[in-house]
């Protein structure tokens, strides 16, 4: 009898093992899973508000430089056209995430998650600037757990992919400004050169003359250039409706004495927002 109340024991707290053992197992894996979804949910928040420092503090070992690219994108009213800074702006109050949370793996030191990312279509928003239409991105979310704490593993692609649309609402929504003539002045002001059909040089010059034509003048207001030496831009221009200008030598920080150009190969080009639409270079000897 006694016998049997051993083996009954030895039983019961085997059994007692056994289930410790896997409640725990249960217990931590339940943990990671939360802890997955949990990040996943506040970091996607992050990303609908462009909130940067909390992007950058739910990441592993994101550089300087990546968060730097992040940030450009999210700069689209910089150098932009009013047409694409509208038609961004009705994106990005549309963008909006769910958890798939069937996706989610996980144990104790890793994980991932698909989150899908809603906004207005971009193709659609392009075509028809109050289209209401959505598409989704779907964006997979590598975790790691460091030292008990959860962070993004691969938060740069993550977070310029969650961006990608903005990218491409500016690529669809390029307005093709086309210009009807560029040309250089000589330095005596007497003869047009065009762009492109041959070399110019010029010597001795206080100035440089260019005069640029467009196609249609509604964006006139919105061009403006740059003049670069030896490949270095030395000279951006304000905004302006003109035609044509002039550029001078200490504009560019290049005058001698004499206020002259310093010798070299100066290239103007025209911008319509991050569009270029005109270059050409020119010899200053």
């Amino acid at each position: 009898m006694s016998k049997i109340l051993h083996k009954t024991t030895t039983l019961l707290i085997v059994c007692s093992i056994i289930v410790a053992c896997l409640g725990c197992l249960t217990g931590c894996s339940n943990k990671s899973y939360k802890d997955v979804y949990n990040l996943a949910d506040s970091y996607s928040n992050s990303i609908v508000n462009r909130n940067i420092s909390k992007i950058k503090s739910a990441s592993s070992n994101i550089t300087d430089e990546e968060v730097n690219g992040i940030e450009s994108i999210l700069n689209y009213k910089e150098n932009n056209i009013p047409e694409n800074i509208k038609l961004i702006d009705a994106a990005i109050e549309s963008l909006d995430y769910k958890i798939d949370a069937g996706s989610i793996v996980s144990d104790s030191n890793s994980g991932s998650v698909n989150v899908i990312f809603t906004v207005f279509d971009p193709e659609k928003i392009v075509e028809k600037a109050d289209s209401t239409e959505t598409t989704d991105i779907t964006v997979t979310l590598e975790m790691i757990n460091e030292n008990g704490v959860w962070k993004v593993s691969n938060s740069y692609s993550a977070a310029t992919a969650s961006y990608e649309f903005i990218n491409n609402i500016i690529a669809l929504n390029n307005p093709g400004v086309t210009f009807a003539s560029c040309s250089w002045w000589d330095e005596k002001n007497v003869e047009l050169i065009p762009f492109h059909t041959r070399e110019v040089t010029f010597s001795d010059i206080e100035y440089l003359s260019v005069e640029i034509t467009l196609n249609d003048e509604k964006y006139a207001g919105d061009i403006y250039y740059t003049i670069s030496k030896d490949g270095k831009v030395v000279y951006t221009s304000a905004k302006d409706d003109w035609n044509y200008v002039f550029v001078y030598a200490y504009e560019c920080g290049s005058s001698t004495e004499n206020d002259t150009f310093m010798p070299g190969k100066y290239t103007i080009t025209y911008y319509y927002g991050p569009y270029e639409i005109a270059s050409d270079t020119c010899t200053i000897k």
